[in-house]
């Protein structure tokens, strides 16, 4: 029998803390600030950390990266700050994957995990 090694160390059943913990996780290995996903509206499903300036971020999603992804600095009301946003559809809308910070060559590949962990967590 071959043993099963889970690489997931926190984990939880509740589908919002589920989320935080997959947005987390992809967040501290790229190295950016933390992560938000937005709805088409602007709003927020889910994010990183519990940080003000995420529900800004959040609003401009749909704006900056309607049909394609975008990179550059996003204003907020602490500044400008960086970012890269991803749009992908999950569940027939489109929602928005936003990783704000400093930005480097981890953010793309993990932004994609992140993807896939959240269509993974919905059952998308």
């Amino acid at each position: 029998m071959l043993a099963f090694h889970e690489r997931r160390k926190r984990r939880s059943e509740v589908l919002q803390e589920a989320l935080t913990l997959q947005l987390d996780a992809c967040a501290r290995r790229s190295g950016v600030d933390y992560m938000v996903l937005a709805d088409q509206q602007g709003l927020i499903i889910a994010r990183s950390r519990d940080v003000c300036e995420a529900e800004e971020v959040a609003a401009f999603g749909p704006f900056l990266a309607d049909r394609r992804p975008w990179s550059g600095r996003v204003p907020c009301e602490s500044g400008p700050r960086d970012a890269s946003i991803a749009p992908f559809r999950l569940g027939g809308q489109s929602v928005y994957l936003c990783a704000v910070g400093t930005q480097s060559k981890r953010v793309g590949g993990e932004m994609i995990q992140a993807q896939c962990g959240v269509r993974r967590i919905l059952g998308q």
